[in-house]
């Protein structure tokens, strides 16, 4: 009876190797190339990033509509406080003018999901674009001063205790605001 001969250590780790197809080693490789080849992230086309951070809860559109229906001047009321409150806050934190069109970026967190996204940053956007605009950081709220790079809302990752969301996560909306650096083509401006 002839015994096997025994396996080198090389041989023995080449077959705990994982074995790759060629389409899979040429998928690999084209994807180290267009990493190396990509352009640079759409964050570095921009100048002068400035951040504001507003620590309020934004009503939900529901509740602003629900407001005006009661009284007339719920809305007017309502818009004037808001106003008011971003106007403060780029004071505070020295938010300086852009010059030219804006790259806004608007992030609601909310401290529970409850409320509809689409419902708070209907209001986010409207409060923090007229208070921008009333503040003289940017030149107006339409499409030819205005470019929206991002709108969205966070929540508080899942599995955190009541307690402690309550007091790490608060309810706050935050700005980035900065100028882009790159001319836009024309069909942008239409």
């Amino acid at each position: 009876m002839s015994r096997s001969p025994r396996m080198t250590q090389e041989q023995f780790d080449a077959l705990r190797r994982p074995q790759r197809c060629a389409n899979c080693v040429r998928l690999e490789q084209r994807v180290r190339e267009l990493e190396r080849t990509a352009p640079p992230p759409f964050e570095s086309a921009v100048c002068n990033p400035q951040t504001l951070t507003i620590a309020d809860k934004v009503p939900s559109l529901n509740d602003v509509i629900a407001k005006a229906k009661r009284h007339p001047r719920a809305y007017s009321n309502f818009k004037a406080k808001w106003r008011k409150i971003v106007v403060i806050a780029c004071a505070d934190q020295s938010i300086q003018p852009v010059k030219g069109k804006a790259l806004v970026s608007i992030v609601a967190r909310e401290a529970t999901r409850r409320r509809d996204a689409d419902n708070v940053l209907a209001v986010a956007m409207k409060v923090v674009l007229d208070g921008l605009q009333h503040a003289g950081v940017i030149a107006g709220d339409d499409a030819s001063n205005v470019k929206l790079a991002g709108l969205r809302v966070e929540h508080p990752p899942k599995g955190i205790k009541r307690a402690d969301r309550e007091r790490d996560w608060q309810h706050s909306i935050i700005v980035t605001i900065s100028e882009p650096v790159f001319k836009e083509a024309d069909s942008d401006k239409g």
